[in-house]
């Protein structure tokens, strides 16, 4: 089965700061109890598809604010070794009647370099793996009594969502560990480049 490009879907939002994603029906997996177990048993599938990809994978984080840019970060490992980390911001506005939508900055870090793994710029490079270990450590924790939470996978098994929000709080409070687009193989150099200069969230199309 392909699963280059598996979309995020959260209810029927289709914009994510005003940027269009994607819009229809909910993929196989979905929304799922937050617990423990839960986690588990979707951590297995996605170790099953690990190992059928050699540990080789891209896949994007989006952070978006209500003022209307969006943080993209691109995360690319081959063969388990973080080989490429994107970072992305663009503003949505309007001019002279018009809807805009303008790279405000970019970056892209490959190995030897102080920015491939984080602390500038958007999320750090974790593995699969390691947001797993996030979303069980920071999410499957709280008190949903104070906290609105949610996870969900995608069909391989990749976290497409796993998020906490506190219930007081309305603008920007939300954490969410989960990617918005998945790839099955390690995006080019040529192909990050280009991303780079585009006003997009979408990386590759199906």
């Amino acid at each position: 089965m392909n699963f280059k490009a598996v979309h995020l879907y959260l209810s029927s939002i289709c914009l994510v700061g005003f940027v269009t994603l994607a819009c229809g029906s909910p993929p196989i997996s979905g929304a799922m109890e937050v617990s423990g177990g839960a986690l588990r048993e979707a951590r297995k599938l996605w170790n099953t598809t690990a190992g059928s990809l050699d540990q080789t994978y891209t896949y994007v984080r989006l952070k978006s604010s209500f003022t209307g840019h969006t943080d993209i970060t691109v995360v690319r490992f081959e063969k388990g070794e973080l080989t490429a980390r994107l970072f992305k911001r663009i503003q949505v506005g309007v001019d002279q009647g018009e809807r805009k939508v303008k790279v405000l900055e970019s970056f892209l870090a490959v190995p030897r370099t102080k920015r491939l793994f984080g602390g500038e710029g958007g999320f750090p490079g974790l593995s699969m793996e390691e947001l797993y270990d996030a979303c069980e450590r920071e999410v499957i924790s709280k008190d949903p009594e104070e906290y609105h939470l949610g996870v969900g996978v995608h069909e391989n098994g990749a976290l497409k969502q796993c998020y906490y929000s506190p219930r007081n709080c309305a603008d920007d409070c939300s954490t969410n560990y989960g990617v918005a687009f998945f790839y099955d193989h390690a995006v080019s150099d040529e192909a990050l480049q280009e991303f780079l200069k585009t006003p997009t969230t979408v990386l590759e199309k199906k």
